[in-house]
Formats: C-alpha cells, sequence, structure tokens
C-alpha cells in the first residue's frame, strides 16, 4: 500500500474536544455543564486546565528540533521548527474551541542572541525567561496567524481510518509540529524558544499568577502585542546559521532571458551556443575559425533543459569543429604548448583520431562539451588532492587485508582441487556415494537433493543407510 503524509490545521481529543464556542472567565480555564440523569439526575460544572495552570513541559514529549541544538553552518533559508510525540499538545491547553483556525496555547520563536541574551533564571519563577525590548520586539510573530504556524501531522496508508482513528491507533506515525514564521540570515547565532502565547500562560511561568483570578478581560489577552514583553520559556536551543549557498540560492540566481521569435539579433542567435574562434589564439596558423559561421559552433547544456531533450553526441558536433580541435591537440615543431588530451595515461595513447570517434577517448577530447566536463573534473581533483590521497592511503589497509584474504581463499581452492584429484576421483560411484553422505541433504540434483532423488526410484530407502555401509565396508564383518 501507499503512504503519504497528511497534515491537519489541529486536533484535540478527550473532554478538549467537545469545548464550545467562548471566552472562559477564570484564570483561562474552559469549563462546561455536565447532566447526570442515570439513576440520580445531578448537574456538575467540568473545569479543564488551562494554559494558566502549565508551568513545564516534559522534554520527553520532544521528538525533534530542526535545526539540532548546537548545530552550525545551517541553511538560512529553512524555518526552525520542533516536533511533539503528542499530536495534540500545541492544542491541548487551548482554553477556547469551536473555531475553525484554533490557536496553539504555546509558540516557537527564533531570536537573534546578540540582540537577546539566552533564557536565565530567578527566584520565585517556575521557568526561565527572556526580555524582548528594543528593535528584538520585531522579531517576534504575529499571535494572530499562530494557528498557521501550528499542525499534525499523520503518516497514512491507502484505505486509512479517520483521522481521529488513526491518531490513537498509530500514535508511532504521529507528530504534531510548531514552525516559527522568520527568514534566518547567514552566518548569525539564533535562540529558540518556546514560549506561551496566552497572557495567563506569561503569567503563570514568570510566577506572578498568584492565588486570586486574574481580571476577566485580562484572562485570554495574547502574552505580547507589539511591545516590550518578558517571557517565560517552556524550552529552548540554539544554532548558528552559515553562508547562504545552497540549492534555492542557487535557483534564484538564474534569471529568464527574453528570445523574440524573430531571433535576427547577434547575440539572440549565439544563445546556448558556443564559438570555436580561434583555438590557440594564433589566427595566422591556419587553425582558426570564424566565430560568426554556424558551422563552427555548439549548442552547450544549460541550467534547466526540458526534459524530453535527447543526450548530446558526438555526431552534433559540426565537422569543422572536430577537424579545427583535431589540428589544435596535433602537435607541429615540438616548441608548442599544446591543449591536454584528457584520459590519455588511461588509453595509452598520445593522440586523437577524429576517423574513430567510437572510442571513447576521441568523443571526450574533440567534442567541447566533454572537454569543458573534464577540465572542471581536472580542477577539482587539483583543489582536493591533498584530501584525495589521505583517503586513499586509508583505504591501503582495507586492500591489503582484502588481498591476503583472496589469496588464502585461492590456496584453499587449489589444496581441495588436488586432494579430490589424488583421494575422491579415483574411488568408483558406490565408495563416493558412502564418502559423501554427509552432504546429501545439502546437494540438489534437478531440482531436488540426493535422498529426494533416490526416494523416487525402485531401489530400497535402507539401501543407503549407515548400516548397511557398516556391512558391506571393506573392513567390516562381511
Amino acid at each position: 500500500m501507499t503512504q503519504a503524509y497528511r497534515f491537519l490545521p489541529w486536533t484535540r481529543r478527550g473532554l478538549v474536544a467537545t469545548l464550545p464556542a467562548g471566552r472562559p472567565k477564570t484564570r483561562g480555564r474552559a469549563s462546561f455543564k455536565v447532566t447526570i440523569t442515570e439513576e440520580i439526575f445531578a448537574d456538575r460544572t467540568v473545569v479543564l486546565l488551562g494554559p494558566g495552570d502549565v508551568v513545564g513541559i516534559d522534554t520527553r514529549m520532544i521528538v525533534r528540533t530542526d535545526p539540532r541544538p548546537g548545530a552550525s553552518n545551517v541553511e538560512p533559508n529553512y524555518l526552525a521548527a520542533i516536533d511533539f510525540d503528542a499530536p495534540d499538545l500545541p492544542w491541548l491547553f487551548t482554553p477556547t474551541g469551536g473555531e475553525e483556525k484554533l490557536k496553539p496555547w504555546v509558540a516557537l520563536v527564533v531570536l537573534d542572541a546578540d540582540a537577546v541574551p539566552a533564557p536565565r533564571v530567578s527566584t520565585g519563577a517556575p521557568l526561565p525567561w527572556i526580555d524582548i525590548m528594543g528593535g528584538a520586539v520585531e522579531q517576534l510573530p504575529d499571535l494572530e496567524e499562530s494557528w498557521a504556524w501550528a499542525h499534525a501531522q499523520r503518516l497514512t496508508t491507502s484505505g486509512d481510518a479517520a483521522d481521529a482513528q488513526g491518531l490513537d491507533a498509530a500514535p508511532d506515525l504521529n507528530v504534531s509540529r510548531l514552525v516559527c514564521p522568520r527568514r534566518l540570515d547567514a552566518n548569525r547565532a539564533y535562540t529558540a524558544c518556546v514560549v506561551p502565547t496566552w497572557e495567563v500562560g506569561r503569567l503563570a511561568g514568570l510566577g506572578l499568577l498568584g492565588d486570586a483570578p486574574p481580571d476577566d478581560d485580562a484572562d485570554l489577552e495574547k502574552a505580547w502585542s507589539g511591545g516590550e514583553v518578558r517571557l517565560p520559556v517552556y524550552f529552548h536551543w540554539s544554532f548558528t546559521t552559515g553562508k547562504a549557498g545552497d540549492f534555492e540560492a542557487l535557483a534564484r540566481r538564474l534569471r529568464p532571458v527574453a528570445v523574440s521569435a524573430a531571433k535576427t539579433s547577434d547575440e539572440e542567435k549565439r544563445l546556448g551556443r558556443i564559438y570555436l574562434g580561434s583555438v590557440d589564439g594564433q589566427a595566422d596558423t591556419g587553425r582558426a575559425l570564424p566565430p560568426d559561421q554556424a558551422a563552427s559552433s555548439i549548442r552547450l547544456d544549460a541550467p534547466l533543459e526540458a526534459l524530453d531533450r535527447s543526450e548530446p553526441k558526438i555526431a552534433e558536433v559540426p565537422d569543422a569543429f572536430v577537424a579545427a580541435v583535431d589540428r589544435a591537440l596535433s602537435p607541429g615543431d615540438g616548441e608548442e604548448l599544446l591543449p591536454p588530451i584528457y584520459g590519455d595515461r588511461h588509453a595509452n595513447r598520445k593522440d586523437v583520431d577524429p576517423a574513430d570517434l567510437a572510442q571513447w577517448l576521441d568523443e571526450l577530447n574533440l567534442d567541447p562539451r566533454t572537454r569543458l566536463a573534464a577540465r572542471l573534473g581536472g580542477d577539482v581533483i587539483r583543489k582536493f588532492q591533498e584530501e584525495l590521497m589521505h583517503a586513499a592511503w586509508q583505504q591501503v589497509g582495507d586492500v591489503i587485508d582484502a588481498n591476503a584474504q583472496l589469496s588464502r581463499s585461492r590456496f584453499l581452492a587449489a589444496v581441495a582441487s588436488r586432494m579430490i584429484e589424488r583421494h575422491v576421483a579415483r574411488l568408483p560411484p558406490d565408495r563416493v556415494l558412502m564418502l559423501t553422505s554427509g552432504l546429501h541433504r545439502r546437494t540438489l540434483l534437478d531440482g531436488l537433493t540426493l535422498p529426494g532423488r533416490i526416494a523416487a526410484t525402485s531401489l530400497p530407502d535402507r539401501a543407503f543407510e549407515p548400516a548397511l555401509r557398516r556391512l558391506a565396508s571393506p573392513v567390516g564383518r562381511a
């Protein structure tokens, strides 16, 4: 069955999943009435725990952080995230319900380590805290959009059950995730913190909630709203970004070129093509080609190519191009500095032959596209030659051990062959059958073992038993 990831904007289980819409009025705790109508009629008010009752998160609930704690050279164009084992943890203590865009009770913020000091502890505060002051306030995300930066993830298969049933049936295949909606900068140190999003949770984490219930209007206020604020931290880690330059950064540097349908200008005619021009830079040697002749140009591979484009072949290279490169690689009076012939030592050749383009050495050196690739490969080898030689010497020990094992195997094979020639091959068939009795059940003959093949014949089964072999042995009693 095929598997795929399914993302849920939020999920809740248990009594909290039945919360109605509305604003709770006591410590951010949601409550609703339950009527018991069995033998005794009674009305009870159920009060659920809210963000004001949380003063910590068990670190065993955290299954992954991205980036990893202490990571360096992190790609700056990815968003920081944290995964929890419980699929409903970000909404477990949210005191509201009945909303399509349910806001989590925690959020992930990523702050510049230079602008915001690391979380610190103080007497009376259950949790570490950070002060967001000055320009660092702009680094906090907008809590009105906090619902968009939290989700649950499931690994589903075809024919899977409903989402709620799947979360309970396969707890190892689902997580919840908080994402910080902040684009990182290159070469910068950051601190990622999990903080509360409700004011009542902020006060409880700082030890300021007290025993008296907070003001009704302030009960469900946001933990921050654009000003300086002190936030408790449930969990935090640090990392450092590196230089910008991954695949996305390279792809964003690509720019399209507008080419008219007529393609009349010289620049448009040359798009995607390389011109031979002067092979060795000396036009008076007779080895140069006019750069404006179509016969002296060849199309190169572009960064983005069509999927249906055929693989480049040497037959596409103009004959004039091949002849000019061949003349450039041919030695003259012995005093010229000629272009290199790539792969000459591997092929044990000192020249190229344009008449035999089926050979890899000739195609490699006479096709300008493969010559460019060979040049780049040579530059890479020269740049990392010390590292490559070090890695090669590290493998010498393994090669010596492997060769020793092969030598021992060849020696044992030769000894076994000689023993079979001297002691087994000269025996009559019945003696060979007796000598190899221990291998009969492991030897196949036309798809069956030897005992199975013998059982299919009219011979008695006891004809090949050890008792009869001992009785018929030359040194036996008979």
